[in-house]
């Protein structure tokens, strides 16, 4: 899929924001790009380069200077669960697919809500199964650009189909049940976000002051479930999550702070307004 001319107003409103949070009030980056400032990593996929291209314009609104994006091949990504690259995740999705087929087929309730979409959006029984978050997605970038439903869908319907949507996926990419699947999916993602943390906690010079990375659903998805974070809703367009990193004279300690979609992120042993030691927070996630 592409950027949208919606997303990428969506991109350059983040890219402000962050401007003004973290340049101008708090003066953590420099107000103009610098190199050094900012550290950049996107997916090779034409909407998360065109996303993080509308955030960095929005964050340096005047700079002339070209900002290099790192990618990389699509078989070596790891900014999202890639099966392709590891046989064991390929095993387990494997076995997720053939769980959840079963459980379509003996469920009640999925069969009656997949009755009620082909009705709603005009499939007839001898067309394709209903993928439900191949439907969902069409549904909702329909509303979302249009304000309008999919032919007779309705807010109800389309809630119902994300709850379910949000499940399926989550059975993939951020089960509850399977730390080791959930580890594959987006230990190499922690793995990288905390060694950032841990470089910028020992003092060790040169490092960017700001890591930005593109991605996708798939990758915010199991990030929140590791966090402990109830995800019973998709993500947004544009749904980000802000790792923050502070120091306590007082306390001689590291913090972490995260935000998803700009609001603070409550995570168990935090000190009660989401602050949390960077060692605990590795803990955590171990």
């Amino acid at each position: 899929g592409q950027l949208t001319a919606n997303g990428q107003l969506q991109a350059l409103q983040l890219g402000d924001w962050l401007r003004n949070k973290y340049a101008l009030e708090r003066g953590f980056l420099p107000p103009e790009y610098k190199s050094n400032a900012i550290k950049v990593r996107s997916t090779n996929i034409s909407r998360t380069l065109d996303t993080v291209t509308g955030v960095l314009t929005g964050l340096f609104p005047d700079s002339e200077d070209p900002i290099l994006v790192e990618t990389c091949e699509d078989t070596k990504e790891w900014l999202y669960p890639n099966h392709r690259n590891c046989k064991r995740l390929q095993q387990l999705m494997a076995s997720k697919k053939k769980t959840l087929q079963s459980k379509k087929e003996n469920s009640e309730y999925l069969s009656e809500l997949e009755r009620k979409l082909r009705k709603a959006l005009e499939i007839s029984d001898k067309e394709e199964e209903v993928r439900f978050v191949a439907m969902y997605d069409v549904c909702k970038t329909v509303k979302f650009h249009s304000n309008k439903q999919h032919y007779n869908m309705n807010d109800e319907l389309l809630k119902e189909l994300e709850h379910v949507a949000v499940e399926v996926m989550k059975a993939f990419v951020a089960p509850e049940d399977s730390e080791e699947l959930l580890s594959l999916s987006i230990g190499k993602v922690l793995e990288d976000l905390f060694m950032g943390m841990q470089l910028a906690a020992s003092g060790k010079s040169g490092l960017a002051k700001m890591q930005l990375f593109s991605g996708h659903d798939t990758t915010l998805m199991p990030i929140l479930v590791a966090l402990g974070y109830d995800l019973k809703d998709w993500p947004p367009f544009m749904s980000n999550l802000i790792f923050e990193l502070y120091w306590s004279e007082s306390l001689q300690k590291h913090f972490v702070r995260i935000m998803y979609n700009k609001e603070v992120l409550r995570l168990k042993g935090d000190n009660g307004e989401g602050f949390i030691e960077l060692p605990k927070l590795f803990s955590l996630l171990q």
